[in-house]
């Protein structure tokens, strides 16, 4: 296996971005030359110029640059002139219509990797996207707070808070970049891809800044949900770590096992709310089981959830109440005879 450091990790975020890449250097030269063709008097406006690589390096602020003050340009700049990643995203949202661009960061979700699945230096086959790291997430909320009562918000709220990385890319902790700076550009992608709520005509746009400032937030009247959503979007990076290790080659397994040991022990402390405490432990025992396979995988998720729910003080209720919540998941998702009936 590929030996373990932080120069290797670093790479795994370009192996992620790499194909996003791409298609942006396709896509981008496409689009500046539709504008000029097509929208010469708005090009000009935005000062547009038609060279495609001057625009990428930096010429794309000028079309966006009513969005952000002159502080926040130059931020963007300087992290575009660090990350190429970061420079083409910006470029191709920037020539999006501002009514597309949500529903575009929705699609690129499809197709950009996330750095996890690299890091175990481990050929699988597959990569998670983003979307489907979004859509665990959800799927978790629903089996570990179905009854809370602001459960439809919880789930939003997991589908929409990465909104950002469509523009930005996937970043691991060994990037040269803080914190601070990472969390700041994404807030800013953000801003770029919901920018048409101001006008009240896109309410996917509204749908995702206000989910990203929840997340993001620290308003005391959202801490429930906001704790909720956050020890789902930690539990979905166990259960990343548990696919990988059914999925990689058995003679390796025991060395994976240890490189993802970082997964477990960054997630365990982090965990806020009883269930997803009770949840966590369950799959960290699990991962020493002899017959870790991918046939076992699902019954290891099912086993901790039962695991979950039989932990909880009032766990009869709790029981009764999930299986009356799937219920209607299941009625609420399924068609109905009128919808299924021949046009």
């Amino acid at each position: 296996m590929v030996e373990y450091t932080s120069e290797f990790i670093q790479k795994t975020a370009v192996r992620s971005n790499r194909n996003m890449i791409e298609y942006f250097k396709r896509e981008i030269p496409t689009l500046l030359a539709l504008h000029h063709d097509h929208l010469p008097d708005l090009s000009n406006l935005f000062q547009m110029v038609k060279d495609p690589q001057k625009y990428i390096n930096g010429g794309f602020i000028n079309r966006i640059g009513g969005l952000y003050t002159p502080d926040e340009q130059q931020f963007i700049l300087d992290i575009s002139a660090r990350f190429e990643r970061v420079k083409l995203g910006f470029a191709y949202f920037s020539l999006l219509g501002s009514n597309k661009r949500p529903f575009e960061a929705v699609r690129l979700a499809q197709s950009q990797l996330r750095t996890g699945w690299q890091k175990t230096g481990v050929t699988l086959g597959f990569n998670q996207t983003l979307e489907a790291h979004l859509a665990g997430i959800q799927k978790l909320a629903f089996f570990l707070f179905f009854d809370d009562p602001d459960i439809t918000q919880i789930e939003q709220i997991c589908v929409f808070h990465d909104a950002g990385e469509p523009v930005i890319g996937d970043f691991t902790p060994h990037c040269p970049i803080s914190r601070e700076d990472k969390s700041r550009i994404e807030l800013l992608g953000v801003h770029l891809i919901t920018s048409s709520r101001s006008r009240g005509i896109n309410s996917l746009a509204q749908h995702i800044h206000d989910a990203v400032n929840i997340y993001d937030g620290s308003d005391p009247a959202y801490h429930n949900i906001r704790s909720k959503v956050k020890d789902c979007d930690l539990l979905e990076m166990c259960q990343e770590a548990l696919f990988i290790m059914v999925h990689c080659p058995e003679e390796q397994s025991a060395q994976v096992n240890t490189r993802l040991q970082e997964f477990w022990d960054y997630v365990g402390p982090r965990l806020t709310n009883d269930r997803a405490k009770n949840f966590f432990h369950s799959l960290q025992t699990s991962r020493y089981r002899t017959n870790l396979s991918i046939d076992a995988y699902q019954n290891i998720l099912m086993h901790a959830h039962r695991y979950m729910l039989m932990t909880d003080p009032d766990c009869m209720n709790v029981y009764a109440k999930f299986k009356e919540a799937v219920t209607i998941r299941i009625h609420k998702d399924r068609p109905s005879e009128l919808e299924q009936a021949p046009t």
